[in-house]
């Protein structure tokens, strides 16, 4: 039960850590270096269409049994009907130590601002339609400016069956030159993000998890100027894992709700009538079955609905479908390709349709 206690605690840190992400994290005992080479592609019913090709690459390295160093980045390049885009994105390093005799995780990560800045109006545009996360693109940003993240996550087991824990942290933002041909120095808000979880043992095959995300926002700044503030974001996730001999079934859920943002007309802060960010809920579904300890398979599914707003990019209602391996050549290298197949309409029953393939290629040690 120690074993339990601490995977559901390492694994809840990193939902404690993430910049303005809502991804689930799991801590790894191994270490590791893999590569994800991707590519998406959307149509829209209006003829449009647009894909990206992208390139990621992370790393983590166990320091003993208390420390661990990790390293992500990422290049993209979008094409299509939308303006073409291309470049890399921002370095990410993390730091973690676990304080194992009291239950407490502490991290810290370092947002290296390697990623392209200083867009093109158009090129602009096109990174708006990146951040849509109804697409849910491989990369789904370039560059920003430096930040720093501190936060940790404290968990503790109640008895043979609870685990809980919470946690918090606090990011620290800072400048960039999002623009080309505007030299404004754009300074967003920083970030304090609290997080709680539960894990529950329903019985040797079954467990049942769940977590809570509350972020809220600094004002943005241009050239210290205030002028626009986010509204506060909250995130529950759910997840029932059931074991069988050779396979499993995994079920999540998540429902994420934005609050209204404010912008600065003349010295006031006016908050928006209507939410442009949708409200969202996600269903997806997975089973696994094991044929060999070397290979096994997936089959995923999910539903994404979304609230509409006056965003164009809202309204969703998305049915999609996948398959997915995981192979290993000897101890240390891994492949998990994964191709997926989305459809669904958008605002006004937009029809769209999308389709999503790649390989992560891992070494571990």
């Amino acid at each position: 039960m120690i074993q339990f206690s601490r995977a559901v605690l390492l694994s809840l840190t990193f939902a404690a850590v993430a910049i303005a992400q809502d991804d689930q994290f799991v801590f790894q005992r191994n270490g590791f270096v893999s590569v994800t080479p991707g590519y998406q592609s959307w149509g829209i019913e209006d003829s449009s269409s647009f894909s990206q090709t992208a390139m990621i690459a992370s790393a983590y390295l166990p320091l003993g049994r208390k420390w661990s160093v990790s390293f992500r980045s990422a290049a993209a390049q979008v094409s299509g009907d939308a303006p073409s885009l291309k470049g890399v994105g921002d370095t990410q390093i993390g730091i973690s130590h676990n304080l194992i005799e009291h239950n407490v995780v502490v991290n810290a990560s370092i947002n290296f601002p390697s990623g392209k800045q200083m867009l093109t109006p158009e090129e602009f545009q096109t990174s708006i339609l990146m951040a849509k996360s109804v697409f849910d693109w491989y990369v789904p940003n370039f560059g920003q400016g430096f930040g720093v993240t501190i936060g940790g996550i404290w968990g503790i087991q109640l008895n043979e069956k609870t685990v809980i824990g919470v946690g918090a942290s606090y990011a620290f933002l800072g400048t960039y030159t999002p623009l080309e041909q505007y030299p404004d120095k754009y300074d967003p808000g920083d970030e304090l993000l609290l997080t709680g979880g539960v894990e529950y043992l329903l019985s040797k095959t079954i467990d049942l998890s769940g977590d809570v995300i509350f972020t809220t926002y600094g004002r943005d700044k241009l050239d210290d100027a205030e002028v626009f503030g986010a509204g506060n974001k909250v995130v529950a996730n759910a997840r029932l894992r059931k074991s069988f001999s050779g396979s499993d079934f995994w079920f999540f859920l998540l429902y994420r709700s934005r609050g209204r943002s404010e912008f600065a007309v003349g010295e006031a802060f006016v908050t928006e009538t209507d939410r442009f960010i949708p409200n969202q809920f996600e269903f997806r579904a997975q089973y696994q079955y094991r044929f060999s300890q070397k290979f096994s398979g997936r089959m995923m599914m999910r539903v994404e609905l979304g609230e509409e707003t006056a965003d164009r990019y809202s309204g969703a209602s998305i049915l999609g479908f996948g398959l997915g391996a995981d192979i290993a050549f000897g101890e240390r290298i891994a492949l998990a390709p994964v191709v997926e197949y989305d459809f669904g309409t958008l605002k006004g029953d937009l029809q769209v349709s999308g389709i999503r393939g790649g390989v992560t290629i891992s070494w571990r040690f």
